[in-house]
């Protein structure tokens, strides 16, 4: 069998990044329909659940066996679910100290890049 060339194996890659953006998009209209169905119940308090968001990120890692580390696939997915939570309800999130610190970024590889981050002086303003 002959190797392919670049251009060809470019050709698959476009056409796998293709078919992701339709997936993702799909993921994206499921958890829009998630938010309408949490809308309408009763309970409307909690719509981050990061119990769930634990479960569907072990799934990932336990059925990883390709190239990529476990921590790259669940990096991954972690900003796939933040950037559809946020269709749902934008997190905002407070973390200590100002921008460009640790503790932002910690916010931000916990929650993933589309919540909202607020700087906050002291734990108290945090939790006010």
């Amino acid at each position: 069998m002959a190797k392919k060339t670049l251009d060809e194996l470019r050709i698959e890659i476009d056409a796998l990044d293709k078919e992701i953006q339709s997936l993702i998009g799909a993921r994206a209209e499921l958890a829009s329909a998630v938010a309408e169905v949490k809308k309408a119940s009763e309970d409307q308090s909690v719509f981050y659940r990061p119990e769930r968001e634990a479960q569907v990120l072990r799934k990932i890692i336990d059925r990883n066996d390709n190239l990529l580390k476990d921590k790259d696939m669940a990096h991954i997915f972690r900003e796939i679910m933040s950037a559809c939570l946020a269709l749902e309800q934008p997190l905002n999130i407070a973390y200590l100290g100002p921008e460009g610190t640790f503790t932002q970024e910690a916010a931000l590889k916990h929650f993933g890049h589309a919540v909202s981050t607020l700087d906050c002086g002291s734990i108290d303003e945090i939790f006010h």
